[in-house]
């Protein structure tokens, strides 16, 4: 029997993104956090622990700064802000697809346009 492996097998471009940024974090600079779990999937998320990579629940903020790493989901502006108090080093690993579609979102709710976002209420993208 003949198995043929899909080109587009295994991560989306932006976990990738995201995952390959976090190894190189934390073997470049030791400990690193992620504002919630980094990706989906519990073997990637061993191995990144690890490495180093910590994960930080929701109301957790490390000491002054400690590096931050934002997942490939995002993370909420309120979020970001405590981080920034904190004295958090912020290190961006969202999808560059999905921080277009917050973009797009945010601008069309400031010019008073009603946004409709479909999804799980509490998935971090829909947050």
């Amino acid at each position: 029997m003949k198995i043929t492996v899909a080109e587009t097998a295994g991560f989306c471009f932006g976990v990738r993104r995201a995952v390959d940024i976090a190894c190189r974090e934390a073997e470049s600079e030791g400990r690193v956090y992620t504002a919630g779990p980094l990706i989906h999937n519990e073997w990637v998320l061993k191995d990144l622990a690890d490495r180093g990579v910590g994960i930080l629940n929701d109301g957790e903020v490390p000491e002054r700064g400690s590096r931050i790493i934002i997942r490939a989901h995002g993370l909420e502006k309120q979020r970001i802000e405590e981080f920034e108090k904190a004295g958090c080093v912020l290190i961006d690993a969202t999808c560059p697809k999905v921080a277009r579609i917050h973009a797009v979102a945010e601008d069309e709710s400031f010019k008073g346009r009603h946004v409709l976002i479909i999804g799980k209420a509490f998935h971090p993208e829909v947050m």
